[in-house]
């Protein structure tokens, strides 16, 4: 009688897979000409068997990448099984989860969602650059109200992100494309009870495990809501695309918004660690930077990369200036640097050519 092996049964499988790394036997599996289809059900059959729960419950960290991948959504069904309509977890004791160039999906939040309430503590999630101007595989299949009703998922998710319905002590989240949060009545509908309530039972509408946070964004009125949320964090890492977006704010509002103090250190009072990244293009830009640093003066340890990128617009003489420890002290630091004991820094601007006359 010929045996190939896709007969093999689980048992013996669970042996020969015991010699092995978690490295090698992908690569076996990969290596014996499987189709991807059948790959993935001898591998989930695997993780379903009683004689492999001491090697799942081994695993404390996974990492997805969507990079050369358009089985996503299969991936992460290898988290969870489902037993009578309820999904069971694979992996009892995972903590950590890197989910790097993926697309927006429904199977993703559901899973994610599920996660960050009772399981992870460090999650990594950082979405393809296509991500929220394209659906590639979902516009073939569903109307154009599907996008609609995914992005209000997403924006489910990310309120669930900063409430007490996420149990993380650490997130890096990578949304620098998402148009979410352009203007604060956006924001305000995001963290709003009246939206979360419509979608979850009543719950505290902030995240007390949160310390650590990288996030990847596109406007500032999204990092200000954000602070509410957030009460304990320690280390707050913000890099903005681009620019140090302010928009639709006007000159006038920016000018007023300088002039007070809301000081951070009442809603964030943990913070000990602030890194921001970004572009700096017009003096407006400059004005909102000296407000946000006024406000977290609180801090021990501040870090910048700053830069001019291609200036625009005619309101530039900040950038104008010679570039020294003046320029440092009243641009880049809060007016009260008693509580800062280590600032690193590092700008780069574009050098007007001089004329020969000069």
């Amino acid at each position: 009688m010929k045996c190939i092996f896709e007969t093999l049964p689980n048992e013996i499988l669970i042996i020969i897979f015991s010699y092995l790394s978690w490295l090698e036997m992908l690569d076996s599996l990969y290596e014996s000409g499987l189709s991807y289809n059948k790959c993935y059900s001898k591998f989930i059959s695997l993780l379903t068997h009683s004689s492999s729960l001491t090697f799942c419950s081994s695993i404390r960290n996974m990492c997805f990448d969507g990079t050369n991948s358009m089985a996503c959504d299969i991936n992460y069904e290898w988290i969870f099984q489902n037993n009578n309509e309820k999904k069971i977890l694979h992996f009892s004791n995972l903590k950590s989860l890197i989910v790097t160039r993926c697309w927006l999906s429904e199977s993703l939040i559901e899973n994610l969602s599920l996660l960050i309430q009772n399981q992870l503590e460090n999650l990594t999630l950082v979405f393809d650059t296509e991500t929220f101007n394209y659906f590639p595989y979902e516009k073939r299949l569903v109307e154009k109200n599907y996008r609609r009703n995914l992005l209000h998922i997403f924006k489910r998710f990310l309120r669930q992100l900063f409430s007490s319905q996420c149990q993380l002590n650490s997130l890096r989240l990578d949304i620098d494309n998402c148009t979410i949060g352009y203007n604060t009545d956006e924001c305000s509908e995001l963290f709003s009870h009246s939206f979360h309530n419509s979608i979850f039972n009543e719950f505290q509408s902030y995240c007390t495990t949160l310390s650590r946070l990288h996030i990847h964004i596109k406007y500032t009125y999204f990092l200000e809501h954000l602070i509410e949320y957030t009460p304990a964090l320690e280390q707050l890492s913000i890099k903005f695309n681009k620019t140090l977006n302010i928009e639709p704010r006007s000159e006038s509002f920016i000018e007023k918004l300088s002039q007070s103090n809301e000081d951070w250190c009442n809603k964030v009072p943990k913070l000990r660690y602030f890194t921001l990244k970004t572009f700096i293009r017009h003096d407006l830009e400059f004005v909102y930077l000296k407000w946000l640093l006024n406000n977290i003066n609180h801090v021990k340890n501040l870090k910048f990369r700053l830069g001019s990128g291609e200036l625009y617009g005619t309101k530039q003489t900040i950038w104008a200036s010679f570039i020294d420890a003046n320029f440092v002290r009243q641009y880049c630091l809060p007016d009260v640097i008693d509580s800062i004991i280590d600032f690193n820094f590092y700008i780069s601007s574009h050098c007007r050519v001089l004329s020969i006359d000069a």
